[in-house]
């Protein structure tokens, strides 16, 4: 059998295949499939014993009987379980938790708003979808700045007094 640029022996009397898959676990390997649908052989046929129905009824012909209460088993002395000893893990600590894939996306700062869906405002002539540095219309007069403007202090020069 040639698959994939490599080949492999299969021999259908011994249940054997050079991938070592079907000798493994039982179960078919795709060059055994390809095989006996090769010579119009039934698949169900050439599987281990172990996973056909007769097995399987076997196995569960006797009753398994139900677990009885915890407080009816058979009391034994011997010392209680204790829980394993904690042992820290070398290196830093993760800051956050690993989120699952269907838990719901946290914002990076909770008290931040987000931005999407809230078209931009402008400043200056309340218009939408542009900000007050690119607006197009004059400069309002009448309009205070929004945040103070650090003024950078001169420098005096050091007098000396003697």
């Amino acid at each position: 059998m040639h698959h994939s640029g490599h080949n492999f022996a299969v021999d259908l009397n011994a249940h054997s295949c050079s991938c070592h898959a079907w000798d493994l676990n039982g179960i078919l390997c795709l060059h055994a499939c390809a095989s006996i649908s090769w010579f119009h052989g039934n698949p169900e046929d050439f599987c281990d014993a172990v996973y056909k129905k007769e097995a399987y009824l076997k196995a569960y012909e006797p009753m398994i009987m139900l677990m009885t209460n915890q407080d009816q088993w058979t009391k034994i002395n011997l010392p209680s379980l204790l829980p394993l000893k904690y042992h820290k893990q070398p290196g830093r600590p993760k800051k956050t938790r690993k989120q699952a894939f269907d838990d719901p996306k946290q914002p990076a700062n909770p008290y931040k708003l987000p931005r999407y869906g809230i078209p931009l405002k402008c400043g200056n002539c309340d218009g939408e979808w542009h900000n007050q540095i690119s607006c197009k219309e004059p400069r309002n007069p009448n309009i205070k700045p929004t945040r103070k403007r650090k003024v950078a202090k001169e420098k005096l020069p050091v007098s000396a007094t003697v």
